[in-house]
């Protein structure tokens, strides 16, 4: 009762924040290319993606976090990802759905300014992003969506669990312990399989799956290829020059062998569809 409360005071304090309607905010966002979205789950490297396209003159806007993620949409995504996992992922209904999308489309327009430059390029990076694209579908029909995905057996030793902690239960229909590996790899392999499902037989031409190891290995390859894929020239050497392999890059190889078997068995299908091998 206290939840739905305050939850009801909020929702309030935002609509009566917002000085334009759902049309003006519409018309403004009309004027500008769709948005290139890159998501992932949380740890899984979107922030070098992020910076390769600064190369190829994409805008990510100002208000950033050390991420790269935006802050602009940092409240909406807090608010109203919750409520779209724990409802399938299908529409909210009524005035619930209406005052999403206006939160939304708010949030975007502070991104881009109030007079966004047309045909402008930009793309929105914060992983919780990927949790809602048929969200973002709807409103914009032509986005572009660049799908990140780390071995789910790195991630799930990572010291970033905040999905897990903040959607974890939600999306597994469980309980959960941001503490255990275990339940990270549940998170990562359905999150990503779902995601990369919507991607191929909705999205299709518009959705372009990345291992972040290949970014690694291959820094001159997978931008051109991003470039390629998104129509736009972009200087791949100094692109390249963002990519740097991290020191946890296969770091789930010197954990407990009994640990790391449980792991690979909670995500060995999605492991096995994005290509990982059991010993690689």
């Amino acid at each position: 009762m206290l939840y739905r409360l305050m939850r009801t005071i909020r929702e309030r304090a935002e609509d009566q924040a917002s000085k334009r309607t759902l049309s003006e905010d519409k018309a403004t966002l009309s004027k500008t290319n769709a948005p290139v979205v890159i998501g992932g789950t949380g740890g899984s490297g979107t922030r070098t993606i992020s910076r390769i396209l600064t190369h190829a003159a994409f805008s990510l806007g100002e208000n950033l976090n050390v991420a790269n993620d935006s802050l602009d949409l940092a409240a909406f995504l807090h608010h109203w990802v919750p409520q779209w996992v724990e409802a399938g992922g299908q529409d909210l209904g009524g005035s619930r759905q209406e005052r999403m999308d206006r939160h939304f489309l708010a949030a975007l327009v502070r991104l881009r300014g109030e007079e966004p430059q047309e045909k402008d390029n930009w793309l929105i990076k914060n992983p919780r992003l990927m949790f809602i694209l048929p969200f973002v579908n709807r409103h914009f029909p032509t986005f572009k969506f660049v799908h990140l995905v780390r071995d789910g057996r790195d991630m799930a030793f990572s010291g970033n669990q905040g999905q897990l902690a903040y959607l974890g239960s939600k999306f597994l229909d469980h309980p959960v312990d941001k503490t255990n590996p275990v339940h990270s790899a549940e998170l990562w392999a359905k999150a990503n399989m779902e995601i990369h499902h919507y991607g191929k037989t909705v999205l299709d031409g518009r959705y372009l799956q990345i291992r972040f190891e290949d970014l690694c290995h291959q820094p001159q390859e997978t931008p051109t290829n991003l470039f390629h894929f998104l129509g736009q020239k972009g200087d791949v050497v100094e692109a390249s020059a963002e990519i740097t392999p991290p020191s946890s890059l296969g770091r789930w190889k010197k954990e407990p062998s009994h640990l790391l078997s449980l792991v690979q068995k909670a995500c060995q299908p999605a492991l096995d569809a994005f290509g990982y091998e059991s010993n690689s």
